[in-house]
């Protein structure tokens, strides 16, 4: 079971950007993709 939950954990990907703004502030974007609903949720 623990192999199927880290194989599975691979396939995601996670992207977080920041940036400065002109006036000092931070712009920050996260990316959070959800899987695909192929099989039943784990757990």
């Amino acid at each position: 079971m623990p192999r199927m939950v880290f194989r599975k954990l691979a396939t995601l990907q996670f992207l977080d950007t920041r940036g400065p703004t002109t006036d000092g502030r931070e712009l920050r974007l996260a990316q959070r993709p959800v899987p695909a609903n192929q099989s039943p949720p784990i757990g």
